[in-house]
């Protein structure tokens, strides 16, 4: 968890420096993006750990996040490499 909140706090610094004039628009989809996951979360928590229970729920939450720290390394390096 403190790894995908380091990683997202660098991305949100990142960004809006390499691309100032997009920055509102960037920290606007940002808001958006988070926002709308905290809805979803509220939504799919509670069937998600009565079906899977707590250690598989949270197995599969840490997987999901893991694959999207590596799927935001990839696409990082692509956007450097441009």
């Amino acid at each position: 968890m403190v790894l995908t909140v380091h990683v997202a706090n660098v991305s949100s610094a990142y960004v809006p420096m390499s691309y100032p004039q997009y920055a509102a628009s960037l920290f606007a989809g940002n808001d958006f993006c988070r926002s709308a996951f905290a809805f979803g979360s509220v939504l799919f928590s509670r069937p998600m750990y009565l079906k899977l229970g707590i250690g598989k729920g949270i197995s599969l939450l840490g997987g999901l996040s893991v694959m999207g720290i590596v799927s935001l390394t990839r696409s990082s390096k692509s956007v450097t490499l441009r």
